[in-house]
């Protein structure tokens, strides 16, 4: 085995164990992407200072009681904005396992558990990872001592259920330790050998067409045109995504994702395969990230296998970090970062890490921008496959220094769900939710206001979204230049949505169209005569199958493929293409929870449809979306009438033939 053509780690059976969630109602402002935390903070003695002094400023908002907590002046000493939104991120993780609580038990816990993550970076940075594993059993041994039978306040979270002083304090040190983990550096997994062989010989596929796939991080739909256009910047939020694919080609306006999250959405896009089949149900072990994700059959083997030249550029799978510098199989080029930030981080340049700090030339999307283009000047007759994976929008969503203030004065963004005043009908995670509507014109000083921090990221994500942009221009210019352009299918692509306070949710992973639904446009000049949208609903399942199908090569047999090839929809004309969509989560703040989106006839609901003219005379076509939680809730929409999911039908009894239809839908597409 070797690091080129190797496992990256042996795939491993993943047990789903689906546990209803009891969340408390929030009592500070959302954060951003906590579930994305990825080795995001250099272990040195400044990261441990912030994290002692932060951690002693959450602890007085714990005995304060204080709705909101400002960190930001404890960890003004942190250079880079990830490691300062991590430290955030896995302080507010322990808060809310000590369920918040002001007792001398719950702040001897919490207290113990931020010491115990200050002082494994400290000890990271010494090189003396050998002596964490004591410290931890000190801290286990001191942290329940101000505790009684049973812990008072109960503990939340994974520590739920935990009662006797020892439980407590095994629970939250454990808990402590993964949090450090996931946020220091990670120890590699990786143990390459000291000579390559030789790559294999195959055939070259001449004359077939190449593909390149362009892939944001956290980009809703309605971000390329000019829905969010500011006054000092009209037009298309991504010009050139526009004048070059959308007027080339076709925009698919119900493009949607089968998991609303990063690592799962990625692993669907290169194996053709739900998360229920690819087992990256999660962005972090064991249910997810790189280390679950088996890359030995992929859309990069199978072009590979066909005779395409590959290439890989930009943001793998989370957790990837723990796998550098082995190279997943089938590709020839290999660029990923292995610590996905937008400044000082570290990129796997084919097996060779090249390090990049933070003046304006290395800012990571136009780092990555380049690497590509240098892919794709090195044409050499055969196809190729590139796959550029660019961090932004992601948060933080930094721009690259000539962007900066390019959307100042943006409006603020209210959809009709936005904060959304009535939720009795909603399941209890959502009723679970408040939201601060304080813009950032009345937000108090020193507290964090859920509306006021969401608009301003999504300035920055307008702001960050105009490098990647220039990106689809330069690579476009070079299939030009090459002689290549007519010849390649271009798809750019986002992992997944953002809600940005719809329903009173901030970030990803939940089932409404604003977490679902993403950007999905194609250019292939030898297909498409003229520009166009199309609505069917395509989903990033289908974007491998697209690429097999034009390359005139499959998946292996017995290979679970979920996606469909779009070129019939390409080709444009009368197509007969799926009427249903599946999407999945697992675990997280919001309950395991799968859903199905699916037209059925106004009144003869056995039958399926997509337009009127599917169903009898005088009936319409009603797009439903039915979600079914673990906790045994529902939720039932008619997406014609009630785009925005504002009623839940569910509970209406005559709905109840068709929710019986839908579930039995939705439980099929689940064994697929």
């Amino acid at each position: 085995m070797n690091s080129r053509n190797r496992r990256c780690r042996p795939p491993t059976a993943v047990i789903v164990v689906l546990l209803a969630s009891s969340l408390a109602p929030r009592a500070r402002a959302q954060l951003l992407d906590c579930d994305d935390v990825d080795h995001e903070c250099t272990a040195n003695t400044a990261v441990g200072v912030a994290i002692k002094r932060a951690g002693g400023a959450a602890l007085e908002c714990l005995r304060e009681r204080a709705r909101s907590c400002d960190l930001d002046p404890s960890l003004a000493g942190v250079g880079s904005e990830e490691c300062r939104g991590a430290i955030e991120c896995q302080l507010a993780e322990l808060r809310d396992l000590v369920s918040n609580g002001s007792t001398s038990c719950a702040e001897r816990l919490f207290r113990d558990a931020y010491r115990f993550i200050a002082r494994k970076a400290t000890r990271l940075a010494r090189g003396e990872r050998d002596r964490v594993a004591d410290d931890l059993a000190r801290m286990k041994a001191r942290a329940g001592l101000r505790c009684g039978t049973p812990v008072n306040p109960p503990l939340g979270g994974s520590c739920r259920g935990k009662t006797t002083p020892a439980e407590a304090a095994e629970c939250i040190g454990d808990a402590a330790d993964a949090l450090a983990t996931d946020m220091l550096p990670g120890t590699s997994i990786c143990a390459p050998p000291s000579t390559l062989p030789p790559a294999p010989a195959v055939a070259s596929a001449s004359g077939a067409p190449n593909f390149v796939i362009i892939l944001s991080d956290d980009q809703r739909w309605d971000t390329v045109d000019a829905t969010h256009q500011a006054p000092g910047r009209p037009g298309p939020v991504m010009p050139y995504v526009t004048s070059e694919l959308v007027n080339h080609g076709v925009t698919f306006t119900n493009g949607q994702v089968s998991t609303a999250l990063c690592a799962p959405s990625r692993a669907s896009i290169l194996r053709a395969q739900y998360a229920h089949n690819t087992g990256v149900l999660e962005n972090k072990p064991p249910d997810g990230g790189a280390e679950a994700f088996d890359d030995t059959s992929t859309i990069a083997t199978w072009l590979h296998d066909a005779g395409y030249r590959t290439g890989f550029v930009g943001k793998y799978l989370n957790g990837y970090s723990r796998l550098s510098p082995c190279i997943p199989p089938g590709w020839d080029e290999w660029h990923a970062q292995v610590q996905v930030k937008y400044y000082d981080y570290d990129l796997n340049d084919n097996g060779v890490s090249t390090h990049f700090g933070r003046r304006p030339q290395d800012y990571s999307g136009d780092v990555m921008t380049q690497r590509a283009l240098t892919f794709i000047k090195g044409y050499d007759g055969r196809p190729f496959f590139l796959h550029l994976s660019q961090k932004a929008p992601h948060a933080p969503a930094i721009p690259a220094p000539r962007h900066v203030g390019l959307f100042s004065g943006l409006a603020p963004f209210r959809p009709p769900n936005y904060a959304e005043a009535d939720v009795s009908d909603k399941p209890a995670w959502v009723q679970a939710l408040t939201w601060d509507s304080h813009g950032c014109d009345t937000c108090p000083p020193g507290h964090k206001c859920d509306a006021c921090e969401t608009d301003k990221f999504v300035r920055l994500q307008m702001e960050s979204l105009q490098a990647v942009d220039e990106g689809v221009r330069d690579v476009v210019a070079a299939l030009a230049a090459i002689g290549q352009l007519h010849n390649t299918l271009i798809v750019y692509v986002s992992d997944n949505g953002y809600s940005w306070g719809s329903h009173r949710w901030k970030v990803k992973q939940c089932p409404y169209q604003e977490c679902m639904r993403v950007p999905i446009i194609m250019r292939y000049d030898s297909l498409v005569g003229s520009p166009r949208t199309d609505d069917h609903v395509v989903q990033n399942v289908d974007l491998a199958p697209t690429l097999l199908d034009l390359a005139g090569t499959s998946a292996p047999p017995g290979y679970t493929v979920n996606g469909h090839s779009v070129v019939p929809l390409l080709r444009g004309g009368s197509v007969e293409w799926p009427r249903m969509m599946l999407n999945e989560h697992w675990n997280g703040k919001l309950p395991t929870n799968s859903l199905v989106r699916q037209g059925r006839c106004s009144t003869t609901i056995d039958t399926q449809c997509k337009t009127d003219a599917h169903c009898p005379s005088g009936e319409s076509c009603i797009i439903w979306k039915y979600v079914e939680y673990v906790t045994t809730e529902t939720e039932l929409y008619d997406l014609n009438t009630d785009p925005f999911e504002l009623q839940n039908v569910a509970s209406d009894p005559a709905n109840a033939a068709l929710e019986a239809r839908l579930a039995d839908t939705l439980h099929r597409l689940e064994l697929q």
